[in-house]
């Protein structure tokens, strides 16, 4: 079996639900060049620190600003922080763990 490789990341073809183009490149290549096209990532952040701002906790009040569910795993340990010492909210992490797990996912 020959193994097929990115021709952009060299990300192999073994990545559950990850699909090559006729060019060899992957759909995560394919989905990471898209967003940097017709975005105003300005904007969106301007439009984020709006929705934070006013889910944010006034000064003296006691409480969650956000809930978080995490897993344990570095996208949600990243989220938390990012809310946490970037956003300055204090948010409530909650553990969540997956319900639709793949068949590779059950075997490994």
């Amino acid at each position: 079996m020959i193994i097929k490789y990115c021709k952009v990341c060299v990300f192999p073809e073994t990545k559950p639900d990850l699909s090559f183009s006729e060019n060899g490149v992957c759909s995560a290549c394919v989905a990471a060049e898209q967003k940097n096209k017709g975005i105003d990532w300005k904007q969106r952040e301007k439009e984020f620190q709006e929705i934070v701002d006013y889910y944010k906790l006034k000064e003296g009040e006691v409480g969650y600003d956000c809930l978080i569910p995490v897993s344990g795993g570095k996208d949600s340990t990243y989220q938390a922080y990012f809310m946490k010492f970037v956003c300055g909210m204090n948010p409530l992490c909650v553990c969540f763990e997956t319900t639709m797990v793949t068949d590779l996912g059950q075997k490994i």
